[in-house]
């Protein structure tokens, strides 16, 4: 039998993307996160950094910018408890695309690639779990921006002004 979960890693089994893992599964997990606390106001990733990290947040909010031209901080969205980033950083060696920065007291615990490829290796059964849980959210993500680019395109410029660019 499992012992219980530990105390900072009860919250993982409510991510999406490893709410089908069993709780031993998710134990074992748990034991290759770190968990940390941020203040206020905190740059977590910084846009064009080379990025070896999941997040997910346990407590807090943080907002996703990124920088233009001048510098400025343009934003993006927002991410709260219960939500994670950083996840193409497990599967490819890129650099951030965006910077995440604190905009309450923030506890947010992560893994690296290193323990997540471990993890993935030594529990193939979970492995399947995650990767489809992380395959369908790519493709809400990547839906959600698609229908609000379409709104955008259509109220700012319209679509013939937009062709016109690419033409």
């Amino acid at each position: 039998m499992t012992p219980a979960l530990p105390k900072d890693a009860e919250f993982l089994k409510k991510i999406p993307i490893f709410q089908d893992l069993t709780n031993e599964e998710i134990w074992v997990l748990a034991n290759f996160f770190e968990g940390k606390d941020y203040v206020a106001d905190i740059k977590i990733v910084k846009e064009g950094e080379k990025g070896d990290r999941l997040f997910v947040i346990e407590s807090g909010n943080v907002a996703v910018t990124r920088s233009n031209d001048k510098g400025e901080d343009i934003f993006i969205t927002a991410l709260q408890t219960g939500d994670y980033f950083g996840e193409a950083a497990l599967f490819d060696d890129v650099q951030r695309i965006a910077n995440i920065k604190t905009t309450l007291p923030t506890r947010a615990h992560s893994i690296d690639k290193s323990h997540f490829d471990t993890y993935l290796k030594e529990n193939p059964v979970a492995a399947n779990r995650i990767l489809y849980r992380m395959l369908k959210q790519v493709f809400l993500r990547l839906k959600q921006t698609s229908f609000e680019l379409k709104f955008e395109r259509e109220s700012s410029l319209g679509q013939n002004a937009i062709d016109k660019l690419f033409a």
